[in-house]
């Protein structure tokens, strides 16, 4: 992990919807981090949808890639229970690719939508939890 600095990904709730920032790179422990950041959403056992704010993010690597799609598996039932959606924030092509690879990898066991702003995406959000 960095020492001192900040974390590249925060957690944070807009009104009812979970918004996660990814900014720069991580490192694999703050990777790991981040999935247990994603396994508390799932233990509070409460419906709910997330933007993934990856518009300053770098790519992941191959074992991250890795990593989180034996995550999404692992995760499978209770992520089909309580996220209504994902809304991805991207606008980096490269990016995009390794949500493509992750994807490909494990598909998403929720709907899921890809925008290159935040407002839309946290739009879609509220209307996925309206509509489920």
């Amino acid at each position: 992990m960095r020492g001192g600095g900040a974390m590249p990904y925060s957690f944070h709730t807009d009104d009812v919807v979970k918004v996660v920032e990814l900014v720069g790179a991580r490192d694999d422990a703050e990777f790991r981090a981040y999935l247990r950041e994603n396994e508390a959403l799932l233990a509070r056992r409460e419906r709910y949808a997330l933007v993934v704010d990856a518009s300053q993010a770098a790519t992941i690597d191959s074992a991250q890639r890795k990593l989180q799609a034996e995550w999404m598996l692992q995760h499978d039932r209770e992520l089909r229970t309580f996220c209504v959606g994902i809304a991805f924030v991207i606008t980096n092509p490269l990016v995009r690719g390794a949500l493509t690879a992750i994807r490909w990898l494990s598909p998403m066991p929720m709907p899921t939508t890809v925008t290159d702003r935040r407002e839309p995406a946290v739009a879609w959000c509220r209307a996925r939890l309206s509509s489920s």
